[in-house]
């Protein structure tokens, strides 16, 4: 009496037999028929007893064992036992010198969504392709890749990675198409990577095309469908993002618009009301040079300084007229001292050095205080007659610089 264990043996080693036949007659492994008809073999035998033989073909020395191999990493892809594929793949590297193996290492990434480096994978995929121009699965597998990939990524990498292979990724998808117009999948692929491209009512006409040839009697038939589906969806979801984020641009760039006119108009007013008041009494006052160019930073100091109860006189280049020119004059003639703010742009000013060698000339006494890390020339160090300079950014600049002003005027 045979038992149900020498039965499933007997049943093994027959599926051997048959399996072995099956993969002896096979068309050269670079072609598109080798893969379909490995496939087929894989759909029949999806199941116990066919994994235990194509393991056992593997782990012998027959001629076959690599196709049993490849045959075995079909049916886990398909069942997406993919941990088991992962073991498979990487216990038996030494099948890495056959033509297609790269290509199972490629799915097995693609479809287990495992982490990898997108660009490495693509270039992997898209080499197998080039090489096999021919044959319409490696275009797909490269084509499948590119979709995949950009669906899972960030937008950044996406932009990046569209840039780059959308338009190799669709002449291999055509290019696919063309050699096996009857394979749905091949129209599935290019609905998703046509979406990237917003030509959203195509990519559902190529997903409607698709459903119409698959075969509804395959065991994961409803499987596939449903991813069909999911695609529909997915292209629904793009459009509306995409509509919206063209909204949003069309606002901000309205927004834009308002704004740089709202600047625009207002920008006089604007710098009126940001230079601080200037002192015109009869009172003791400090005179301020500076180049006009830092007047944003010199405007904060003034306003700090005033706050400290400093009078300040200084030219805000508001007001215009040959009168100017004297009137600057008068008001360094009748400072209590004058504060220089030396700076790349001071040092640069022809108006700051005339302001300079005309209080020079009035034996005015200098504050010199440094707003930025400009080099002084000897010269400068000379007149200015620097011993010790005032730094903006040294601890109490302007408590220190208040109670210098303060020594002649009397402020503080």
């Amino acid at each position: 009496m045979v038992t149900e264990k020498a039965a499933i043996q007997l049943s093994v080693n027959a599926l051997i037999e048959k399996a072995e036949s099956c993969f002896s007659n096979l068309p050269p492994e670079e072609s598109r028929e080798y893969e379909k008809r490995i496939a087929a073999f894989a759909s029949n035998n999806n199941n116990p007893v066919g994994i235990e033989a194509l393991k056992t073909i593997i782990e012998s020395d027959s001629p076959v064992s690599y196709e049993a191999f490849f045959c075995l990493c079909t049916i886990y892809r398909r069942n997406k036992d993919f941990e088991l594929l992962r073991k498979l793949l990487f216990a038996h590297d030494n099948f890495s010198n056959r033509i297609s193996y790269n290509h199972l290492v490629i799915q097995y990434h693609v479809h287990s969504e495992a982490l990898f480096d997108y660009d490495e994978l693509l270039e992997s995929a898209y080499n197998d392709a080039k090489k096999l121009y021919r044959n319409a699965g490696y275009l797909q597998s490269f084509c499948n890749a590119f979709a995949t990939i950009c669906e899972q990524c960030n937008d950044e990498d996406a932009v990046s990675i569209i840039d780059r292979w959308y338009a190799i990724a669709l002449e291999y998808i055509n290019k696919a198409i063309q050699l096996d117009p009857r394979y749905a999948k091949f129209y599935w692929t290019k609905a998703r990577i046509i979406a990237f491209n917003a030509e959203f009512r195509e990519a559902n006409h190529l997903i409607a095309q698709a459903i119409s040839l698959e075969d509804s009697s395959r065991p994961d038939y409803a499987l596939t469908i449903l991813n069909y589906q999911s695609s529909k969806n997915r292209f629904e979801l793009m459009q509306q993002k995409l509509y919206f984020k063209q909204k949003i641009l069309s606002i901000e760039k309205q927004l834009s618009m308002l704004t740089e006119k709202l600047d625009m108009d207002g920008v006089k007013e604007s710098e009126e009301k940001a230079a601080p008041e200037i002192y015109e009494g009869n009172n003791p006052y400090v005179f301020i040079s500076y180049a006009h160019k830092d007047k944003d930073i010199v405007y904060d100091i003034i306003t700090a300084l005033q706050c400290r109860g400093v009078r300040i006189w200084y030219d805000n280049g508001l007001r215009a007229g040959d009168e100017w020119p004297e009137e600057i004059g008068e008001h360094i003639v009748r400072a209590a001292a004058v504060i220089i703010m030396l700076s790349s742009n001071a040092i640069g000013s022809k108006f700051v050095r005339k302001e300079i060698n005309f209080a020079d000339n009035k034996n005015k006494r200098f504050i010199p205080v440094l707003i930025d890390d400009c080099q002084l020339t000897a010269g400068i160090k000379l007149q200015l007659g620097i011993v010790q300079m005032i730094n903006r950014n040294k601890p109490n600049f302007i408590n220190n610089l208040g109670k210098e002003c303060g020594k002649d005027a009397g402020f503080i």
